[in-house]
């Protein structure tokens, strides 16, 4: 079996409580590794987890300095993550 998680709402959270979009990005993917992947991982019958993080529509409707900030947030945890979810 195989799971698509699609984290949605990064942008309008940070606006919402005026917090830096790179900080809500890096409770995103703290939510992610620390709540989200270990149950899933755990469940044997769970071969794959994918995690959709950019469309085409998030490349066109973004800033430069969003996408900037995603993908140094990627660089940071990508590894953690794999790391932490290997059997």
């Amino acid at each position: 079996m195989q799971i698509f998680y699609i984290p949605d709402g990064h942008r309008r959270y940070a606006v919402r409580t005026k917090t830096e979009l790179s900080a809500v990005y890096e409770l995103g993917f703290r939510t992610l590794r620390d709540e989200i992947v270990p149950p899933i991982c755990a469940d044997m019958r769970i071969e794959r987890l994918c995690v959709f993080l950019l469309s085409r529509l998030n490349l066109q409707r973004r800033s430069t300095d969003d996408l900037k900030e995603l993908l140094a947030a990627l660089e940071k945890f990508t590894p953690m993550m794999v790391d932490e979810s290997a059997p």
